[in-house]
C-alpha cells in the first residue's frame, strides 16, 4: 500500500488533521500567494511539517524532478522576499 497522499481519503484526512493543527495557515497562505494550486498548498503544508524533499515527494506520490518543478512554479507566485528562503518563509506562516 502506498505511503503517499495519492488516494482521496488519505488526502482529505491529512488536510483535516493539518487544518486542526494549523488553523490559520491555509487562509494566510492563500492571501499571500494568489493563484496557489491545491498541489502547491499540499507542498507548503508538508514544508511546514519540516519534511525533507524525499519525504515530500513520497507523500505527494511524485518524483523528485516533479517536486522541483512544483517548487519552481510556486516560487514564481511568491513575493520576492519569500522566494529566496521559501522553506523558512512557509514555516513562519502561522
Amino acid at each position: 500500500m502506498s505511503r503517499g497522499l495519492g488516494d482521496v481519503y488519505k488526502r482529505q484526512s491529512f488536510h483535516r488533521s493539518f487544518r486542526a493543527s494549523y488553523p490559520g495557515f491555509l487562509p494566510t497562505l492563500r492571501e499571500r500567494v494568489p493563484g496557489i494550486t491545491p498541489a502547491e498548498e499540499t507542498l507548503c503544508m508538508l514544508i511546514k511539517m519540516n519534511l525533507s524533499n524525499r519525504e515530500i515527494a513520497d507523500k505527494m506520490s511524485i518524483s523528485i524532478g516533479s517536486l522541483h518543478t512544483t517548487r519552481y512554479r510556486l516560487k514564481q507566485k511568491m513575493p520576492p522576499e519569500a522566494a529566496k528562503g521559501m522553506d523558512e518563509w512557509v514555516r513562519a506562516i502561522e
